[in-house]
Parts: C-alpha cells; structure tokens; sequence
C-alpha cells in the first residue's frame, strides 16, 4: 500500500470566485482543538448558510450542512488530547476547497464522476483532510472488553491523491480479488476508493448501488469478515455516523464494535458507541 506524505497547509489561498462563502470567525476556530497540533488557514470555510444553497444546485453539486460535522470533529480531537500518547499529540489538518475545474480534472483521470457528497466537499469546504490520534496503553488498558480494540482515531481524504489511490485500488483487486469464481468480483468492477486505511484495506464508494451518490463500503483484500460492510449510504452519511463514534479506525477491526450488520451503517446509538462516548461527554 502506498504512503502518504503528510502536507503543510497554505496559508490564506482561496479561490477568488468562492471567497464570498468564506468568512474568519474566532468562535469556530477556538472550537478547534486549540491544545493540539492544528495547522490552519486563515480563512476557515463555512458551510453554506440558506441563502448560498442554491448556488451549489446551479453548480452541479448537493447541499449538506457539514458545519456541525467538522465541529464534532474538533471536539473529539480536542477531547483526545489528555489521553493520547506522550508527545504525539492529536493533529488535524484542511486544505482549502478546490475549484470546480480542479475537481473536473480529477474526474477525467478516475473516468467517472465523484459521488455527489463527496464532490460537494471537496468543492466547499476542503480539499484535503487528515487527522490522526493515538491513544495511550494507560487510556486503552482502561476500556471494557466490549470496546478493547479501540487504539486510535484516524481519517485522510485527499482530492489530489485520488487518482494515484485508484490505481492502486483497481491493481490490488486484479490482484487479490478479481477471479470470476470470487462472490465479490462482479461488484468490484464498479467501485471507487474513498481512501486508504493503515492495514492495507480500502474504503470505497460502490457505483453499483447508486450511480450519484453511492455507499461506503469497507474493502478487506483478504476478503475477511467485513469484506464490503457497509460503513455509511453515503459520503455525508459516512462522515456523520463514523464521527459520532469518534472516527475510531479506519481498521475494521476498531469499526467492528459499531458494526451489528453488514448492511445498516456504523451505528452511533448502539450501546458500544454511547459507552465509548462516555468516556468523554455526558450524553
């Protein structure tokens, strides 16, 4: 599996023709984990209050509100920081969003368009996303059995890697996974990667359920027990379920407490979700 370099923002580049949806606001920006590591813009994207909604329909894209979501985001980062291991702090990085032309160019590379809410992302609110937390032995030897396999915190979704990413995908399946005889082969000529997870697997959208905007499905090239769980029903979906569970993972292994079934979604009410939550946040 290919590595990933770990990009320094820029600071203050945003595109002229969306600089009206952008606005510096010092409430959101304290909100975001101000005790860990936090490369940020000088600009900080908001999420397309009422009145922008329509622009985006003009634009080709689909509204959804992802301003609480990064919020959540910045609450968890800001939470795992006493309990993360020493030195390490938690880091989340954005880019700012990318142009509509920028994004054509990545769709003509894949040979096919991203899916609606991934689009509108990457379109309005970043370009690239990371963060990344690791907890400490002391903090995880304190977790129940119930959740023991939860180590870290991990998300990267990047525009710019996407094609290089898919090569990578299609190759690994090819390699691993594309034998007539395996159940999954006819399903796995329709999909494409979200991004890559720490042990080698994928996260991919599959084409074959919705052409616009299709499910998250988790990839395991051993084809094992979560071999294409479906992890949300959409990008956005995704985003919010995984966040709500404190985007522990992206190893199937850290997503399985979250996982009752193959076909519903993380599920941020089940009993393991609010018992990991509580750790941090009265509910």
């Amino acid at each position: 599996m290919k590595s990933y370099k770990i990009r320094k923002l820029k600071s203050s580049i945003i595109d002229k023709d969306f600089s009206f949806l952008f606005s510096y606001e010092d409430a959101f920006k304290t909100a975001l984990m101000k005790p860990a590591k936090l490369f940020f813009l000088d600009k900080i994207p908001l999420f397309l209050y009422d009145e922008k909604k329509s622009f985006f329909r003009k634009k080709g894209g689909i509204y959804m509100d992802y301003e609480e979501i990064l919020k959540t985001i910045s609450r968890w980062m800001e939470a795992y920081t006493p309990i993360c291991k020493k030195d390490d702090s938690p880091l989340f990085q954005l880019e700012p969003p990318a142009t509509e032309e920028e994004i054509s160019a990545v769709e003509k590379q894949i040979n096919r368009r991203l899916p609606d809410s991934l689009r509108t992302f990457f379109l309005c609110h970043a370009r690239y996303l990371k963060l990344t937390a690791y907890f400490s032995d002391d903090f995880s030897e304190k977790l129940p059995p119930a959740i023991h396999s939860l180590f870290s915190a991990f998300l990267e979704l990047s525009l710019d890697d996407l094609p290089s990413l898919n090569e990578s995908c299609q190759e690994s399946i090819r390699v691993c996974l594309a034998e007539p005889e395996h159940p999954s082969a006819a399903q796995l000529q329709n999909v494409l990667p979200l991004t890559w997870v720490p042990c080698g697997d994928l996260l991919v959208f599959d084409y074959s359920q919705d052409a616009f905007d299709p499910p998250v499905l988790y990839l395991d090239f051993y084809a094992a027990e979560y071999h294409l769980c479906v992890l949300g029903h959409s990008f956005g979906d995704f985003l919010k379920r995984y966040t709500a569970v404190g985007l522990c993972g992206t190893e199937d292994s850290q997503m399985a407490p979250f996982l009752p079934n193959k076909t519903d979604g993380i599920q941020p009410d089940c009993l393991n979700a609010k018992l990991f939550r509580s750790f941090f946040f009265s509910e």
